[in-house]
């Protein structure tokens, strides 16, 4: 079996694609998904030497690098080549709508800007919330506004807003207090506005039929994966519970509406026979206008080429196998837009479903009992523990949290789930015809619902609900996914190397932290943020950490930089705004850091000193205070009047210092 896996030729397109779209990157934090694709290819060439193949084979790998070049060139060209200013004025010009996400105070519009280049598009945000069903994606709005470049972020803000925007291929932001100057519908047929209105007439039917807003919004997310009218506690419950997967439209989804497509058409055929040569175009047309309305997600995408390929694998009477296929439709993917390769939600669905298919079979077998129910049970537990497997190492990775009880939570939400999306979909359907029906089953599906929330309220209860604040490293996250495949190849071979490997994995994973211990205690670095909560700024000595934050943060939140780097100490420095400060930390035994407050005392220029000066909520430039000292480091905070940013920037710009605005992202210093 292992053999015949290992031949099938998608896995390792895949894997290719992955290595040249990740390689580019390799410096900003996505070469453990080139080093393990350099292993995939490795195994792959191993392999087919191995079973007698001619090694001339080596050769395709020639037109097929040049095809992912060229697919990736051709991206690269049309979507973040463009050469575009920083900032764009814009007057009357018109934008075509391609997507509207409608919150309780404001209203998002994603915009193709006709005027510019053809693949040009901004996200603007209405302060104010439009009727939903007012404008769709086709129509066109014109603008009167400056738009601006999204503000580079650090790889220590705690989300990393403008990379997120330019995998979506969005170039300008802009906000707006007044109403967009002029709209028009469009006539032009238009799926993606089918979509929306199919999805408008759902939430409004939902809405009229649930009269709780709260239990409303959570059934929407539910059946359509838009969570824009969940309760911010709701949400927070979902994934400290691990069941956020049930408020995102994925393969559970889709599933679900395949198994009821299916139902479906089992009756159509034993009512019109002639119908069942159609079986697999009723499918297939059901799970992608699905996948239209919810928006097609990058997972959800990825669930529905899938299921297409299964059904049309079932239908042609192929032989096929679910890793082949998950390969295949990553693959796909990935050469339709490169730019899945670093969605986080792509990461995690495609991870998660190789997860299911490795080891539920083996978690079930081990669990399993006599009885049909409780097989059933155990059903849900074994896919529940055999997604956490590989999914673990990459979500504390990239979340720092890990859920304790999400076998329990699992273990109520997601028979909940297939219940509440067949009731959603009743919903929709009978409201056509009876109001009075239509409540009933709103009501049942409200009680579901809270014995669902009920659930998560007895787990809140229990002793040490989740862990947080966790810290694994990318070669962390490597080893533990390499380990545990060599723990599926032990299980379905037997062969003592690939036990030998496991342990060799696992042992060289808990070698990282004295490694990255060793290395860090002889470091330093200063860090100025731009987008922090509530830090101002960070500077890291070793192992321990001072962190200089507001005196109105409510609450200090460890930034990234503390929670990846074993700091041992963390000083928390209040840095008020109403007074003058300066802060010396000592570093050896002559050097020091200063950092100075909106405030440069002249007899702080010794030679053993760094010096800072960051300046912020000013109004006023007093150049008198720099006629005979001036700072090393000069740092314009975002939060100063724009007058003052002009003065400042003007007059430091002609002066021996070096001169950081945070307006173009956080600022990292190496001491």
């Amino acid at each position: 079996m292992m053999k015949s896996l290992i031949s099938q030729p998608f896995i390792f397109l895949a894997a290719w694609t992955c290595l040249f779209f990740g390689f580019g990157d390799l410096l900003k934090g996505y070469w453990p998904l080139s080093i393990t694709a350099c292993l995939m290819v490795a195994i792959f060439i191993v392999v087919k030497f191995k079973s007698g193949t001619s090694p001339w084979f080596i050769l395709y790998l020639i037109p097929l690098s040049l095809l992912i070049q060229l697919r990736w060139s051709q991206h690269q060209k049309d979507h973040h080549e463009l050469n575009l200013l920083e900032k764009l004025e814009v007057q009357n010009m018109p934008a075509i709508i391609q997507k509207i996400e409608v919150f309780d105070d404001c209203t998002n519009l994603i915009i193709q800007l006709t005027g510019q280049s053809k693949n040009t598009k901004a996200k603007i945000r209405l302060k104010y919330t439009i009727v939903e069903q007012s404008m769709s994606p086709g129509d066109s709005i014109w603008l009167d506004s400056k738009l601006t470049r999204p503000i580079q972020n650090s790889e220590f803000d705690e989300f990393n807003y403008s990379a997120y925007l330019s995998t979506q291929h969005i170039h300008y932001t802009d906000h707006f207090d007044a109403e967009i100057c002029h709209h028009s519908e469009t006539t032009a047929p238009n799926i993606y506005k089918w979509a929306h209105q199919s999805k408008c007439y759902t939430k409004d039917a939902i809405r009229k039929l649930i009269l709780d807003p709260d239990i409303s919004g959570l059934m929407i997310a539910l059946l359509l994966g838009d969570k824009s009218q969940v309760d911010q506690t709701i949400k927070s419950q979902f994934m400290t519970t691990g069941t956020a997967h049930i408020l995102a439209v994925s393969g559970l989804h889709l599933g679900i509406v395949y198994s009821l497509s299916k139902m479906s058409m089992l009756a159509l055929v034993l009512l019109f026979p002639g119908l069942k040569r159609f079986t697999p175009i009723f499918h297939i047309f059901n799970i992608w206008a699905f996948s239209f309305i919810t928006g097609l997600g990058s997972s959800v995408v990825r669930a529905a080429v899938m299921i297409s390929l299964l059904e049309l694998g079932i239908n042609l009477k192929r032989q096929t196998h679910s890793i082949h296929i998950l390969a295949c439709s990553a693959f796909s993917m990935m050469m339709y837009n490169p730019c899945f390769i670093y969605d986080i939600g792509f990461q995690l669905s495609v991870v998660a479903v190789l997860s299911i298919i490795l080891f539920e079979t083996a978690v079930y077998s081990i669990i399993k009992g006599i009885h049909t129910w409780y097989n059933y049970l155990m059903k849900i537990i074994s896919v529940s523990v055999a997604v956490q497997i590989l999914i673990t190492p990459i979500s504390i990775y990239h979340f720092g949290s890990f859920p304790i009880y999400f076998i329990i939570a699992n273990l109520v939400w997601i028979p909940l789930s297939f219940l509440l999306m067949f009731g959603g979909i009743l919903l929709v359907f009978i409201e056509i015809f009876s109001t009075t029906l239509g409540l009933i089953i709103g009501q049942v599906c409200t009680h579901l619902i809270k014995i669902g929330l009920l659930t998560f309220q007895k787990i809140s209860e229990l002793p040490l609900p989740y862990l947080d604040h966790l810290t694994i490293f990318p070669e962390q996250v490597l080893l533990s996914l390499a380990g545990f495949l060599s723990l599926y190849a032990w299980l379905h071979s037997k062969g003592m190397k690939w036990i030998q490997a496991c342990f060799t994995c696992f042992a060289f994973l808990g070698l990282v932290w004295p490694i990255r211990y060793t290395s860090l205690t002889s470091s330093r670095e200063i860090i100025f943020y731009s987008q922090h909560q509530n830090i101002l700024a960070e500077l890291r000595i070793g192992n321990e950490m001072y962190s200089f934050i507001k005196t109105d943060s409510r609450k200090y939140v460890p930034s990234k930089l503390c929670r990846k780097s074993l700091i041992q100490k963390n000083t928390i420095v209040k840095m008020p705004s109403s007074e003058n400060r300066t802060y010396c930390i000592p570093l050896k035994q002559q050097d020091k850091i200063c950092i100075h407050k909106n405030y440069w005392d002249g007899c702080l220029s010794e030679s053993h000193k760094i010096n800072f000066l960051l300046l912020e909520n000013q109004k006023y430039l007093d150049t008198s205070d720099f006629q005979n000292t001036l700072p090393e480091y000069v740092i314009i905070g975002k939060k100063n009047e724009i007058k003052f940013k002009k003065l400042a920037t003007a007059f430091f710009q002609n002066k021996n210092t070096h001169l950081i605005l945070l307006d173009q992202g956080t600022y990292l210093k190496r001491l």
